[in-house]
């Protein structure tokens, strides 16, 4: 029908009718198909010429030239199969080793975290034992509660060396190079104090210099008429990892419990 034998359109017997219609709409219906495999080929054969032209034959020996039948038709691999194949290899090589970097990295700032906040505990229960020693002895009575700690209560802030059972001026005097401040670590038994050369800052004999600085700052409060009845203890203990600098503050609290009457 229409001067064409290749049409799949089905004609009802109610259409007999529309002859003309039928055979334009088949034309049409025709021709665009026609229309969309010309477009489809344009497109697809630069591709099938790039990738024809960037495969090389795989290099083999004369021999198995010689006996293989389909050897004119052996072809390597492409430059984009290549380039798609490195790329799946790198992310699936590179993405466990990234997890188990960031969890490394995770795991020594938990670390590092707990030692400065026991690192700040120690200084915050030196205090207090100081405290106590001198409300034993009856200093509280003349308030004197506090009596030993008045570097600490200077705005240069002040650390502690519990092992020693000694108080550090936080003050450099403008040479940074003494680090007054920052604490040693004893490779032998584990302990981190304040023990330093003052002369040229370095560590005494076989201690070594740690990651972490403790400071400590007490700020007297009045309570009631006793203008020194209370103080703020604010120890700051702070290190660097990799090139991010950290820290942990502990604020405590302390009173005169057993103040003149």
């Amino acid at each position: 029908m229409c001067g064409s034998s290749d049409t799949n359109l089905r004609i009802h017997a109610n259409d007999a009718k529309k002859p003309m219609l039928i055979c334009e709409f088949t034309r049409m219906t025709r021709n665009k198909a026609m229309r969309d495999y010309e477009s489809m080929q344009k497109i697809a054969m630069p591709i099938y010429e790039f990738m024809r032209m960037t495969r090389r034959p795989i290099l083999r020996s004369r021999h198995s030239r010689a006996n293989s039948q389909f050897s004119h038709r052996a072809r390597g691999f492409s430059i984009v199969e290549t380039i798609v194949a490195i790329a799946i290899l790198s992310v699936v090589v590179v993405a466990p080793l990234t997890l188990a970097q960031r969890g490394l990295n995770s795991s020594i700032y938990a670390r590092d975290q707990v030692t400065a906040f026991y690192l700040a505990q120690e200084a915050i229960e030196y205090v207090r034992n100081i405290r106590d020693n001198n409300n034993l002895i009856g200093r509280s009575r003349t308030g004197d509660w506090l009596k030993g700690l008045e570097t600490c209560k200077k705005s240069t802030e002040c650390g502690i060396d519990v092992n020693a059972g000694r108080i550090i001026d936080c003050d450099d005097k403008g040479n940074p190079k003494l680090r007054p401040c920052q604490l040693t670590f004893d490779p032998s038994t584990g302990i981190y104090g304040d023990h330093r050369d003052n002369g040229n800052g370095d560590p005494v004999g076989n201690l070594q210099d740690s990651i972490f600085t403790r400071k400590l700052i007490i700020t007297p409060i009045a309570v009631g008429s006793d203008l020194n009845g209370e103080a703020d203890l604010a120890v700051t203990v702070s290190w660097q990892t990799g090139l991010l600098q950290k820290s942990v503050v502990i604020n405590e609290r302390i009173f005169n419990w057993y103040p003149a009457q």
